[in-house]
């Protein structure tokens, strides 16, 4: 069967435009979970095979929090490579305000990008698949790392566009990390025009995230 750009996307889908149709506000998280160690890693897993690496860099220069995100993936068939993904986004922070975005994303071959800087009355955000427009003044970028993105309309960090999406909390339980360690986590369901769940320990620090790919494959992002 041929694997295709088309018939399989890793990463969130960019369907659909406009205002999220639903919205369900779920609590306040004002602490950012920065790690000790300044960075997080991920393992991207597909069908049980290690298909890539996330990675989130945090510098703190002052009242300003960097975040540099790397996220490479490339899954193949026998020793043939029939998908690629190349992303690399910089989120910076204000104190606990997310002030700007920039992104940039090879999908299999397509080029995609946004950026999203803070006006006086929301995000100003550009992109690949959208007008210029100014998303909610707490509108998230979809990198996950945050749990504030679980109480957030999200802005797609592909190409730009406000998804059209809703999250509920679906109470806790014990997920896997990358070293086959289980921690106690939070669940977060986002669904809409993707499908992904979410985990966050107790301290709010990122554990995990499953994504549900158009091919219907099940993609894992297991911390390391």
């Amino acid at each position: 069967m041929m694997l295709t750009r088309r018939s399989f996307a890793l990463t969130t889908a960019t369907a659909g435009m406009g205002l999220p149709l639903v919205f369900r506000p779920i609590t306040a998280h004002a602490a950012l979970a920065v790690p000790a160690s300044g960075s997080i890693g991920c393992r991207v897993m597909r069908k049980g095979e290690d298909i890539g690496l996330a990675e989130y860099k945090f510098e703190r220069h002052g009242d300003t929090l960097a975040v540099h995100i790397a996220i490479d993936l490339v899954v193949k068939i026998g020793p043939i490579a029939v998908f690629r993904y190349k992303h690399r986004n910089l989120e910076t922070w204000q104190g606990e305000t997310l002030v700007g975005l920039d992104a940039q994303t090879d999908d299999d071959g397509t080029p995609k990008f946004m950026s999203a800087k803070r006006g006086p009355s929301g995000l100003l955000v550009t992109g690949s698949k959208t007008e210029p427009y100014t998303a909610p003044a707490n509108a998230f970028g979809t990198t996950y790392w945050n749990i504030g993105c679980v109480s957030a309309p999200l802005i797609n960090t592909e190409d730009g566009h406000l998804m059209d999406v809703h999250t509920t909390p679906s109470g806790e339980s014990e997920v896997p990390l990358a070293s086959g360690a289980q921690v106690k986590a939070k669940q977060y369901d986002i669904r809409g025009e993707v499908r992904i769940d979410l985990w966050y320990e107790a301290s709010d620090a990122f554990a995990s995230m499953r994504y549900y790919a158009k091919d219907g494959s099940v993609v894992t992002y297991a911390r390391l």
